[in-house]
């Protein structure tokens, strides 16, 4: 089951809440990987395959990962203040930089390598700025909930749980 949910007025409060509905609506699947990843595993899993994520994404999903990922950009829809929750390389956050639908964005992924993956693609065009994004190397629990986002995006995040 692929969800991807796009909280517009959203606050972390309220992802926090859907993680917790959905966990408890696939109970069985939530406690396996609850037990079996621990947040270690799933760093190390995902520097793993940091290097190949953007072809085996691609490849394996004929590019539907990134056509659902992208979907929102086509509303043309604007907002001041976006965080992107697990983003991997970086592919979103560039067509989200390109279209222009934040003034800022606060891009977290527990990978280090996806983050300097996202980092490195955006160095590389001169079309966007890296000024308006902050990088957050660690867990959506990192974040305050306190802090307020016009448009929280978490492509295939929610797969993790």
């Amino acid at each position: 089951m692929k969800i991807n949910i796009a909280c517009m007025n959203g606050e972390l409060l309220t992802l926090r809440l859907l993680v917790e509905k959905y966990q408890q609506q696939h109970s069985k699947y939530s406690i396996l990987c609850t037990h079996t990843m621990s947040k270690e595993k799933t760093i190390k899993g995902f520097n793993t395959i940091a290097p190949f994520y953007n072809v085996v994404s691609t490849v394996c999903s004929f590019n539907q990962i990134h056509k659902s990922q992208t979907w929102l950009l086509s509303k043309k829809m604007r907002f001041s203040k976006a965080l992107i929750i697990g983003g991997g390389d970086g592919k979103f956050l560039l067509e989200a930089m390109k279209q222009g639908l934040s003034a800022q964005y606060y891009y977290l992924d527990i990978s280090d390598a996806m983050i300097n993956l996202a980092r490195s693609k955006i160095e590389k065009q001169s079309a966007v700025s890296l000024n308006s994004v902050v990088f957050i190397c660690g867990s959506y629990q990192d974040i305050s909930a306190t802090e307020k986002f016009d448009l929280i995006v978490t492509p295939y995040f929610l797969d993790c749980f």
